[in-house]
């Protein structure tokens, strides 16, 4: 009787679905023979619509990410989370939300490298949080919920864009869809447990525009996270230079990443309050 293994290997046809979806993530768009070869090449390693990947993880969890063949946000979202986007700096931190937790990507690059005492990832998208609760499964201590952050409890109209991303009914940076789905919305004030440290916690939002309304109810009711990661939508057009002064007199140091001065640019933040 073979002994059993404490990790799940990375194959060799899992590389090859990794640097398939990373190359795609990387091409230009203009270059589309290339992208239809490597497209064509990643749906011949694979089974049915979704792309199966087995990972071994640095605290000894057995791990299998699904994410969905044919869509642009899915390898988007793999490079981003699982590569240099996001900077997390060496502080302790026990617990973290993933606010826009997609399918899952950032909360396994971060559950996998250390156990914390609670998680909770947010996703408001329907048609996303099957592969969450998936992707996510192997991990204690996790909470999925299933609402769309907002500035206040409620419901909301959530709009389907390409490839599974999707925003909140009139966000900032984003234009009507066709499609929507009525959702719950919450607050992010009423979800912090109140036995969590916030001195000891971790903030990432990538919320397509809805991080203005967020912050702000956030700060207003003197919830102060140690680490806020995310992503600013329209920087320039909707006053991300105010939402990070906003922060700033808050007590964080704010750093400030990304390019590009025309339309609907985003900018990165990195912010710790001191």
């Amino acid at each position: 009787k073979k002994k059993k293994r404490k990790y799940v290997i990375i194959y060799i046809q899992s590389k090859k679905k990794l640097f398939y979806t990373e190359l795609l993530n990387h091409l230009d768009f203009a270059r589309a023979g290339l992208r239809k070869k490597v497209s064509q090449m990643l749906a011949d390693s694979v089974e049915g619509n979704e792309v199966t990947v087995n990972l071994k993880t640095k605290i000894g969890k057995s791990l299998v990410v699904k994410y969905r063949l044919n869509d642009y946000s899915d390898y988007q979202s793999l490079g981003e989370c699982l590569g240099t986007m996001y900077e997390i700096p060496g502080i302790e931190i026990d617990y973290f939300i993933d606010g826009g937790a997609n399918i899952g990507f950032f909360g396994i690059n971060l559950l996998s490298k250390k156990v914390f005492k609670e998680a909770i990832l947010i996703e408001p998208n329907p048609h996303n949080v099957k592969l969450l609760n998936i992707n996510v499964g192997a991990f204690e201590h996790v909470t999925v919920l299933p609402v769309a952050l907002s500035g206040k409890d409620g419901t909301v109209v959530f709009e389907f864009a390409s490839s599974n991303t999707g925003h909140i009914k009139g966000a900032v940076g984003h234009e009507e869809t066709t499609s929507n789905v009525l959702v719950a919305s919450r607050a992010l004030s009423a979800i912090i447990p109140e036995s969590w440290n916030l001195e000891k916690t971790l903030l990432k939002l990538d919320i397509e525009g809805a991080e203005y309304e967020v912050l702000d109810e956030l700060l207003s009711n003197k919830k102060f996270p140690k680490i806020i990661v995310g992503e600013i939508h329209d920087y320039l057009g909707h006053d991300g230079v105010g939402l990070v002064s906003s922060l700033e007199y808050a007590g964080y140091e704010v750093k400030v990443t990304g390019n590009g001065m025309e339309g609907n640019v985003c900018r990165q933040i990195l912010a710790i309050r001191k």
